[in-house]
């Protein structure tokens, strides 16, 4: 044991022992032998402590404690021998003795310790033990309640095995802005049943709430509150950090100045906010105020912090903000502007990509989207109006005018309706601060092709004098559209003097001859037919029907106003309602409609202003658009590019070899990508996003033959990598093989990181391995696990329990294998895989351990043992085993119960 010198004038010495304080109730018990002299011993160790020792002091000492040889406790009073208090002089050595035995003396006239409790200890000036088993260590310190113990100048223990160590500090009160408004006196305090206050000030006010250093404050059953002026204010709530604030229910704040003020709510990082409910604010300043929202990012170059302030919103990267319900911000200063009301479900990914307005999608750096339902994916393009796509680096649509399309690196579409597609090409010019709208439902296919006048089809530029072999189709009015008028030229002069009319086909008697219909109109070709004011038929079999049609090409049918077919008969594919080719057909090139366009064999445009390109290519929708083999729009203002491309719905999109967009405003860009729920996008090769507002980015890669494709598959839901998978309502999967699996919909889940996994609704996974597998639980780090509801797993390799919630793990390869367990610390650990032995202990320090229940190890490699109920052991080494035992200072060892080793 250890030894405690005091000097009196240099000659005396006391030397210090163990004092084992024993009480026994019903009959008197004497202490009579020397193993179990207590007035003796105990008078001796309270004046060592004291300072009090001395010649005469410990002469009297002696005797006092002589006289109390002689006496027991009952039911806590002192009672003693009558022939131990036979004289006036015994009598008063046996009450200075038993003032002595049971508090230390008063001095300076200070206020006596008192103990009134079986097993009770006081120790200092004014200090207090009441209730059995309690222990008051300090002056002016308090124990209250059965086990309680308070160790440390006025500090107080007020509940029911409640722990306060620590003392009086200064606190100072701040502002909302930080500033220092005052400053008082603050002693340790723990004031609930099982409650646990380490650290000058600190204060832990409701029951099995614990709050460890200066200043801190735990308020709230089971909160826990870690580091300078931490604080806690509501049940189940966590804070770790300097200045941390967690006063949500559930809620937890890790880092200096974080505060987690939303229920459920958690927010990590210096100054991160989590003010939403179930929200989640990762990273410097990060601000999470939307109610479910996601941020992971810091501040960025421009001062921005990274936020979320709408429902359900997530914003990853430095300086993102998402600010309206349900938005989606990814990258460095990436927004969603909450411009105009409901402002929901829109999408910005990438550097500084902003979007502006509902259900828009910007993707790529500096890309922006603001008209309703707009889509703008490349570097710096624009969408101004509402259900207008911009694709390629530098593309824009007008300003002014919706449903317009470009297609292609600075394509350009200015008029209303219309469709750019190519390096340069462009619809209509930008004059005297309006936009062209004369040129209404015009497209410019290829590279510097400009289209400027209304329904009209260009493939080059008469005034750069760019032509190619089809050029600026319309009404054959112009010297370089589409048989054009200098081919005719030697037509004219015979049309002229036939009533403007020229028919010219029959080979043979067995075959019908052209027919010509109307003013200015021209039938070329055996059975061709050219009916109505400037009709022209070209082919064999051809029709022109309709004023300003053209039919060029064998069986070419334009069958309404300004309709052109340009093509001859193909075998094209026969689709079955599946989407899925049965069979092949011969197909004639027909445009059924005004203002249609098909060009190409076998190519169909059969409603108003539709556009098919391409063999085999299919419109059936009005104003929309098929180009390439087999390509079909379906329904209108719907867009599909790309061999056996499908655009299936209204205003969907479809880019690249056999891109599927099946449901209403979707895109899928890349070879085989699905978007096939409502407002989804699907962007790479073998992409699929199935949920009603669901974003997938990247593919070509299968997680397993069982869980299928990857994707997001749920409402609102986010797949980004290789193989990432969410499947849950408004999940978020971010990395290869990143996964929110779908055990009954996670929703709100997030996974990131390398083979994250998510498995819970609300459950936050961060890094390469990182699961959380219970509701609501949080595993960041390498191969971090939070195994069960509400636990938190911390660190690289941190670990919680599979078989109880409510845990956290802190610190690399940290375990919490029992209820309400924390282990904070490199290899700290609480409890053990099976049985429940740790329950709401706490481990704090490297490779420390505690295995008794509601025990606490404080210190590197400190640790309780499974007897060690309610133990404590505090300090490098430290080690406590028996129940209601404490052991103070480096490689101190309390084996028994109700012991207390310094």
């Amino acid at each position: 044991m250890k030894r405690i010198h005091l000097d009196a004038g240099g000659e005396q010495r006391a030397h210090r022992r163990t004092v084992r304080l024993a009480c026994e109730t019903g009959n008197q018990a004497l202490y009579r032998s020397p193993g179990h002299a207590r007035g003796r011993l105990a008078a001796a160790m309270l004046l060592a402590l004291a300072g009090m020792a001395g010649a005469a002091q410990a002469t009297a000492t002696a005797t006092h404690a002589d006289a109390l040889a002689h006496c027991t406790v009952v039911d806590g009073q002192q009672r003693c021998d009558t022939d131990a208090a036979t004289s006036d002089s015994a009598a008063s050595a046996i009450a200075s003795a038993n003032a002595q035995a049971l508090a230390t003396p008063a001095t300076d006239a200070d206020a006596p310790a008192f103990a009134d409790g079986q097993d009770a200890l006081a120790l200092g000036n004014a200090s207090n033990a009441l209730g059995d088993g309690t222990s008051a260590f300090g002056g002016g310190s308090l124990a209250l309640e059965r086990d309680a113990t308070a160790i440390g100048h006025n500090v107080s223990a007020a509940g029911e095995s409640a722990t306060a160590i620590g003392g009086v500090a200064t606190i100072y009160d701040y502002d909302a802005s930080g500033v220092v408004v005052g400053q008082r006196e603050q002693a340790t305090q723990a004031s609930g049943v099982g409650a646990t206050a380490v650290g000058g000030g600190a204060v832990a006010g409701d029951p099995f709430s614990s709050a460890v250093g200066s200043g801190a404050s735990a308020i709230g059953v089971q909160s826990t509150a870690l580091g300078y002026r931490a604080q806690t204010g509501n049940d189940g709530a966590t804070a770790i950090g300097g200045l941390s604030t967690a006063s949500g229910f559930l809620s937890t704040a890790g880092g200096y100045s974080s505060r987690a003020s939303g229920e459920t709510s958690t927010a990590f990082g210096y100054g991160a906010r989590s003010e939403g409910s179930s929200s989640i604010a990762v990273g410097d300043t990060a601000l999470a105020s939307g109610v479910q929202s996601v941020v992971v990012g810091g501040i960025s170059n421009f001062g921005s912090i990274t936020a979320a302030t709408g429902t359900g919103g997530i914003a990853l990267g430095a300086g993102a903000q998402s600010q309206s319900d349900y938005a989606i911000a990814i990258g460095y200063d990436s927004n969603i502007f909450p411009n105009a009301p409901g402002n929901t479900d829109s999408v910005a990914i990438g550097h500084s990509a902003g979007s502006f307005a509902p259900r828009t999608v910007s993707l790529g750096g500096f890309a922006l989207a603001m008209g309703d339902g707009g889509v703008s994916i490349g570097h710096d393009s624009t969408v101004y109006a509402e259900n207008s796509v911009a694709l390629g680096a530098r593309a824009g649509t007008s300003r002014f005018n919706g449903n317009n399309t470009a297609i292609g690196a600075d394509s350009q579409t200015n008029g209303i309706d219309a469709v750019a597609i190519g390096y340069g090409a462009r619809v209509g010019d930008f004059v005297d601060d309006a936009w062209n709208r004369s040129a209404s439902s015009a497209v410019a296919l290829g590279a510097y092709s400009y289209a400027y006048r209304s329904n009209t089809v260009s493939v080059g530029d008469v005034q750069a004098g760019l032509t190619r072999q089809i050029t600026s189709v319309a009404a054959g009015t112009e010297a370089n559209d589409a048989v054009n008028v200098a081919q005719l030229d030697s037509v004219r002069a015979v049309a002229d003097r036939l009533d403007s009319t020229l028919a010219i086909g029959k080979t043979d008697t067995d075959e019908a001859a052209a027919h010509v219909d109307g003013l200015n109109a021209l039938a070329l070709g055996s059975a061709s037919n050219a009916i109505g004011d400037g009709a022209n038929a070209l082919g064999s079999g051809s029709l022109a029907l309709g004023r300003d049609t053209v039919a060029v090409g064998r069986n070419a049918s334009a069958a309404d106003a300004s309709a052109v077919a340009v093509g001859g008969v193909a075998s094209v594919p026969v689709f079955d309602a599946a989407g899925s080719i049965v069979g092949a057909q011969e197909q004639a090139t027909l445009a059924q409609a005004r203002g249609a366009v098909a060009l190409g064999s076998g190519a169909i445009a059969t409603r108003s202003f539709a556009t098919a390109v391409g063999t085999g290519a299919a419109v059936s929708g009005e104003q929309s658009m098929a180009a390439g083999f087999g390509a079909r729009a379906q329904d209108d203002v719907a867009t599909a590019v790309g061999a056996f491309s499908t655009a299936r719905s209204t205003a969907s999109s479809a880019f690249g070899f056999g891109a599927l967009a099946n449901a209403s405003m979707t895109t899928a860009v890349g070879f085989n990508a699905s978007s096939l729920g409502e407002s989804s996008v699907a962007v790479g090769s073998l992409a699929v996003a199935a949920g009603e507002r669901s974003v997938t980015l990247g593919g070509m890669s299968l997680i397993s033959s069982t869980l299928g494709p990857a994707g997001a598959f749920r409402i609102g839901g986010v797949a980004i990598g290789a193989g990432a998978r969410s499947d849950g309502d408004y999940a978020v999967a971010l990395g290869y093989n990143a996964n929110v699996f779908s055990n009954d919909n996670n929703a709100d889940a997030v996974a990131i990181g390398h083979s994250a996994a998510s498995f819970a609704p609300r459950t936050v996974s961060l890094g390469a391995l990182a699961s959380a597998e219970g509701a609501e639980g949080i595993g960041i780090g390498y191969d971090a696990r939070a195994s069960s509801r509400r636990s938190i797993a911390i660190g690289s390799g941190a670990n919680t329990s599979i078989l109880y919630g409510d845990n956290i793990a802190l610190g690399t390869s940290a375990k919490a294998d029992a209820p309400d367990a924390i282990a904070i610390g490199r290899n700290a650990s609480v409890g053990v895989f099976v049985g429940e032995t740790g329950s709401a202990a706490v481990a704090l320090g490297v490779q420390s351990n505690a295995l008794g229940n509601n025990s606490l190890a404080v210190g590197y490699n400190a640790f309780t043992r499974e007897g060690g109920r309610d133990a404590v052991a505090l300090g490098a080494n430290a080690g406590a085993s028996g129940a209601d035992s404490v052991a103070l200072g480096s490689g101190s060892r309390s084996y028994d119960a109700n012991v207390v080793s310094v």
